[in-house]
């Protein structure tokens, strides 16, 4: 979860909707960048970062009884492994273009513990072997494949700088990344409150995006019960955003 400080408590943003919000995202790029299996690309910017939340497998509180960020709850390279692996068997029950794209992201994130970690040794370099495989039946180059997967790198991207409130003032430019086509992208807010981003990468001139979150009152908790208690029944709101070319 995405956790942001209020002077009321916190509010906080599930990764699901995160997920949505990227794929909101997605669905106003220009069209040319869309591949023949679009509808699958956007399930999986959508769902790339399910299977997240489980407040029953470990705790979402810091020692002080705050909730955790994403950021900073510490999971062993074991529980990433176990995570990836369900990930991507999630995927590949739904799509293998889905899994193809997830299987990239994968490799993103955790590309560097190849070295370091032998079950992520052995679960990488099996996945190079099915991404192939997944190439050739739906009869893509690796570097179509990689354009593919780097839209969602960008909608992603795009989505965690909304979502944690990271865009700067006064309209200075952050770098949101080299993504799709190979340019380098940036994100801005102007004096109005509308977004800006350079290049601009989106069929419409002006449009509307937003995210769910929820607002908790409570400063501390005493066990993921609890917050999960507050979570439950809190009233979400949804917060929005303006882009405009």
């Amino acid at each position: 979860m995405i956790v942001r400080k209020t002077n009321e408590g916190w509010d906080i943003i599930y990764q699901y909707a995160h997920g949505i919000l990227a794929g909101q995202i997605a669905h106003h790029l220009k069209h040319k960048f869309r591949p023949e299996f679009w509808v699958e690309t956007l399930t999986a910017i959508i769902e790339h970062d399910d299977n997240q939340l489980d407040f029953n497998e470990k705790p979402y509180l810091n020692d002080a009884g705050m909730p955790q960020d994403f950021n900073e709850v510490n999971r062993s390279e074991d529980e990433n492994l176990e995570r990836a692996e369900r990930v991507f068997d999630t995927a590949m029950r739904k799509s293998g273009f889905v899994a193809l794209l997830i299987s990239l992201h994968l490799e993103f994130l955790y590309g560097d513990l190849e070295k370091t970690h032998n079950g992520f040794k052995k679960m990488l370099r099996k996945q190079k072997k099915i991404r192939k495989e997944l190439r050739t039946n739906y009869s893509l180059s690796k570097k179509e494949a990689a354009a593919y997967y780097e839209i969602l790198r960008f909608c992603d991207r795009c989505s965690l700088i909304l979502c944690q409130e990271k865009l700067p003032a006064v309209e200075r430019m952050l770098e949101i990344n080299t993504s799709i086509e190979g340019e380098q992208y940036f994100i801005f807010c102007r004096s109005d409150g509308s977004i800006g981003v350079e290049p601009w990468c989106f069929e419409s001139e002006k449009f509307e995006v937003g995210v769910e979150l929820h607002p908790v009152t409570e400063s501390t908790f005493k066990s993921n019960k609890e917050l999960k208690k507050a979570l439950d029944t809190a009233a979400f709101k949804r917060e929005t955003f303006s882009f405009r070319k």
